[in-house]
């Protein structure tokens, strides 16, 4: 089944992942959480994805005689103008500091939940908690050691204990022919 995304819930998944964050703090429902990404990096990767055509945008294309179904947004509109973008409201804009130029408006843009969720897939926090406590724990393992024991401790697959690695904080990561130095303590 195929659920479509207003874009607010999109930008919502893509900084927080979670798609009723933004709008809820909006409205005041909830202060605002730290976020992943900021909404104009979200933005900006979105805007990306359509152009490229990994992610699909429909909406009404704003004209003198309004449309009853939402129509595909083509995604050369996106690949030949650099700085238009999709703002909250679904409705299509301008990232600063791109200037409005003699285009077709569309509102009420959505895109398919899928989509969207592969373009930001959501991190495991337990995976970085187990990464974090590897690394202060034994500081001296391997990248490829450290990632094959996430994978067989936690159950989770090898893409996702990278991308956990890369999360780490520069100063966990061992660093690239860094050696280990034997114990020169003597009794």
């Amino acid at each position: 089944m195929n659920l479509s995304w207003k874009a607010h819930e999109a930008l919502s998944w893509g900084m927080y992942g979670d798609e009723t964050q933004l709008s809820a703090a909006l409205k005041g429902e909830k202060p605002f959480q730290p976020c992943r990404r900021s909404m104009d990096v979200a933005r900006r990767e979105l805007r990306d994805a359509i152009a490229c055509g990994s992610v699909t945008a429909r909406g009404f294309m704003v004209r003198s005689r309004p449309s009853t179904a939402r129509e595909r947004i083509s995604s050369d509109l996106f690949d030949g103008i650099e700085g238009l973008a999709v703002d909250i409201f679904g409705e299509t804009t301008f990232m600063h500091p791109a200037s409005p130029q003699n285009i077709a408006s569309w509102t009420g843009i959505v895109f398919n939940q899928e989509e969207i969720q592969s373009l930001w897939p959501r991190t495991r926090a337990d995976l970085d908690q187990w990464m974090r406590a590897a690394a202060a724990t034994r500081p001296n393992d391997k990248r490829e050691a450290r990632i094959q024991d996430c994978v067989s401790k936690t159950g989770c697959t090898f893409k996702e204990a990278i991308a956990a690695h890369n999360r780490l904080p520069q100063h966990m990561k061992r660093a690239r022919g860094k050696r280990i130095r034997a114990s020169t303590c003597e009794e």
